[in-house]
This record gives structure tokens, C-alpha cells and sequence, in this order.
């Protein structure tokens, strides 16, 4: 994503002579249309699956919250209690995660196959219940990056989760952390872990053996799957419907079409100027300071997949007044950095007259350098109204994304203070945090 080729909603204009060219803009309008409340309808039932499964896990895992502390963990004062082996152990019931796989294959089976879950574990102290596929590898390594060492209380987990066809089916996979809820629940599973029984398959799946849990971290996870392909059904009848709909109304009444077509360009214009209001600044055409943080987070994932770095830029421009006369500057300005960058550099107008710029797999040198020619371009515009004794220039702060960047916010900040740092030197300084 970048700035360089950025449309603006003025940009969407109703093409002229429409009624001349009705019958064309009828088929045109049917594909277009077809495919854009499609792509829509798709992405609002993605969106709704991702919060059922939030949904589903979390009921999930309050259920197997209160079996361990109302069932379970009774039965244990009692003199029994939860057992691995509890089909061969009278007194004794499931560990709380064999009760959740239960309950989950119960759960799966009466919803029609609208959802299934189960839970799973690196730690598994059942065979069935490991980590068995590529996907369940990929989410647990996401939550151990989470995981701490010393908990000092709740963890705020965050849920991964990622779209792939399944038996030719579209299907969410969601994976949400179980982590250690209870200190009876520590307890137990690092007592089971000195076992021989579970030693000897942590050294068969070359998971390191003798583990020891504090409470609230990472045990075990929720794994939930959506199938999207009953609800796709639904969706692509409506489609056709509605598509079928508007040719019918628009084939009887020709003359009309004119006024169906520019209505609804006039609608895509409006939801295209509040898509790009949101996200964008109108002086500049560049991404304002709510986009900012999103982009940092991806080079953050980017650094950390694929263990490489990223610059992050942050530009002060000096001896200009963002209002009145100096905005048709700040727009040259603008214009000027917009042309004088790479491509896949994205530029963000944080506010008034500071910058970020995102400069994707790129040395500390390489990132200097392109300071370097951004201050050379902003001097090279110093109005000639300008008083030689008034400053004109920028300064510019440097930090770079690398995996082990501790949060977007931080980043940001840091190159903030790398921008002050230059500033305190003087004018059209670079500083590397």
C-alpha cells in the first residue's frame, strides 16, 4: 500500500452520453453489480463468522472454566476428581480439556455443521487432542508470542484466525488461547507432566519435556471451524435475485436507466468519500494518523515472519503554516514528497505538519539516504515570499521495525523523539534512534 497512485472520491465521475449508451452500461452494470454485492455479501459473512467464532470460543471456554472449579475440582476434594484415564478409573472423571473435546463434538454435532470446535495443545495430555495440521502449528506459535514468562495476571490474548478451503469449501479457522485458569489446574498439569507416560511423548513429538505452568499462561487453545458454504448458498441466491431485480426494472424502462446509473454512481461516490475521509487527509491525499497504526503493525508481522527490518520516517516540516497561506505549499509539498519516494513507501499525514513515512525492507543507511534527498526536496521549495531570516526546512527521526519492535504506538513515538532529538541540533537534521 502505497500513496503514489491514490484515488480521491472527486475521481469518480458518471461517464457522458449515458442515454447512448444504455444497452452497453445495462450488461455493464449487471457484471458490475453482480460482482461488487458479491464481493460485499462475502465479506460481511467472513466478518460475521469471525464473531461467532469469538462467540463459540468463549462460551467454550467458560464451560470448561466451570466444570474444572464446580465439577472437577469437588470431585478432587472428595477424594477423586478428573483422571486422563477416567474410563478405566472408577470415581474419576475427564480432564477438564477431554470434557471440553466432548462437549465441543456434541456442540458440532447438533449445529448442523455450522460450527465445529475443539480444543488442542502443544501440550496435549491426550493423543488425539496435539497439534495435528499446519494451521494449528501456525496459530500456537502466535499465541506463545504472546505468552509471558511471569504473568501478573490475565494475559489480553489475542485470537488468530485465517480463511482456507477445506474439502473445497471455504472455511474460517480460528484459534483462541485456553490458558491457565485456576491453581488447581497448574497444579495437575504439572504433575502430569513429570510422568513417564507423558515424558516419553513429549520426547516422541520433540516437544521438550518436564513442563511447569504458572497461572494464566498458555496451556491449550480453542480451535473453532466456520464452513462458509451453507450461508454462501444463501448469499448467492439473494445475488442473483437482486441482480435479476434491478435488469427487470431497468429493461422495462429504458429511459429511467440514465437516472439508476447515475444514481448509483452518485451513491458509490458518497460511500467512497466517507471510506476515504476516514482514512485519508483532504490536504494532502495522503493516509491521516488513524491509518498509521495498522501499517506499523503489518511491517511489524512482516519483520517478525520473515526476520528482516523496516524503516519507519518521521518528518517535521519547519517555517511553514499548515493554514491559510502555506496550505497550497503543504500541498506542493505533498505533491513533491508523493513523486520523490519509491513506489511502495507509504506516506501519512499525522497532523498539521508532521509526517510518517514507511519505508518496507530498507537498511538504517539506506533509510538515512532517503532522508537525506526528502530534506534536500523540501528546501528546494522555500517560497520566495519567505523572509531569509525565517527558517525553512524539516527535520527528520528515524527508527527501524524489527521483530522485536515492542508495539506500533512505541514505534511511532520513538521516531517522534528521534525527530526532537534532530530538531534540538538545528534545522534539516536526520537523527537515528
Amino acid at each position: 500500500m502505497n500513496n503514489n497512485d491514490l484515488n480521491t472520491p472527486d475521481s469518480l465521475r458518471p461517464p457522458k452520453r449515458l442515454l447512448f449508451l444504455v444497452p452497453i452500461m445495462l450488461l455493464l452494470i449487471g457484471g458490475i453489480t453482480y460482482y461488487v454485492v458479491q464481493d460485499a455479501q462475502h465479506k460481511i459473512v467472513e466478518f460475521q463468522a469471525v464473531n461467532v467464532a469469538e462467540i463459540v470460543a468463549r462460551q467454550a471456554a467458560a464451560s470448561r472454566s466451570v466444570y474444572a472449579s464446580q465439577v472437577a475440582g469437588k470431585l478432587a476434594k472428595e477424594g477423586t476428581g478428573p483422571h486422563v484415564d477416567s474410563a478405566n478409573n472408577k470415581g474419576y472423571v475427564p480432564i477438564p480439556a477431554q470434557f471440553l473435546k466432548l462437549v465441543g463434538r456434541e456442540a458440532s454435532a447438533k449445529s448442523d455443521n455450522l460450527y465445529r470446535y475443539r480444543p488442542i495443545s502443544k501440550w496435549n495430555l491426550e493423543p488425539t487432542q496435539g497439534l495435528s495440521n499446519e494451521f494449528q502449528k501456525w496459530g500456537w506459535q502466535k499465541l506463545e508470542v504472546q505468552d509471558q514468562a511471569n504473568p501478573g495476571g490475565p494475559i489480553a490474548w489475542q485470537p488468530v484466525w485465517r480463511f482456507e478451503t477445506i474439502n473445497g469449501v471455504n472455511t474460517l479457522l480460528y484459534l483462541r488461547a485456553d490458558p491457565a485458569s485456576g491453581e488447581s489446574c497448574v497444579a495437575c498439569h504439572n504433575s502430569l507432566e513429570q510422568t513417564p507416560e507423558i515424558i516419553e511423548r513429549r520426547r516422541a513429538s520433540g516437544v521438550p519435556a518436564n513442563k511447569e505452568w504458572k497461572l494464566n499462561q498458555l496451556m491449550g487453545a480453542i480451535q473453532v471451524e466456520i464452513p462458509l458454504d451453507k450461508v454462501g448458498v444463501i448469499v448467492s441466491t439473494q445475488t442473483r435475485q437482486t441482480l435479476l431485480w434491478i435488469m427487470a426494472v431497468l429493461g422495462v424502462a429504458l429511459f429511467f436507466a440514465t437516472w439508476f446509473v447515475v444514481s448509483d454512481f452518485s451513491r458509490a461516490r458518497r460511500i467512497m468519500q466517507l471510506s476515504w475521509m476516514v482514512s485519508h487527509d483532504p490536504t494532502t491525499g495522503f493516509y491521516n494518523n488513524r491509518a498509521v497504526g495498522p501499517m506499523i503493525e503489518r511491517l511489524m508481522a512482516d519483520a517478525k515472519e520473515h526476520a528482516r527490518q523496516h524503516a519507519l520516517l518521521y518528518l517535521h516540516v519547519v517555517g511553514l503554516d499548515a493554514t491559510g497561506a502555506g496550505e497550497s505549499l503543504l500541498k506542493s509539498i505533498a505533491k513533491t514528497l508523493r513523486a520523490g519516494v519509491r513506489p511502495n513507501v507509504t506516506i501519512v499525514r499525522l497532523h498539521a505538519l508532521h509526517f510518517a513515512l514507511l519505508i518496507p525492507n530498507s537498511s538504517p543507511s539506506a533509510a538515512e539516504s532517503a532522508g537525506e534527498n526528502i530534506l534536500r526536496t523540501i528546501r528546494s521549495l522555500r517560497p520566495a515570499t519567505l523572509p531569509s531570516t525565517s527558517p525553512f526546512g524539516a527535520n527528520i527521526g528515524i527508527v527501524m521495525v524489527r521483530p522485536n519492535t515492542e508495539s506500533a504506538d512505541s514505534a511511532l513515538k520513538a521516531a517522534e523523539r528521534a525527530c526532537q532529538t534532530a530538531e534540538k541540533e538545528g534545522i534539516n537534521r536526520i537523527n537515528l534512534a
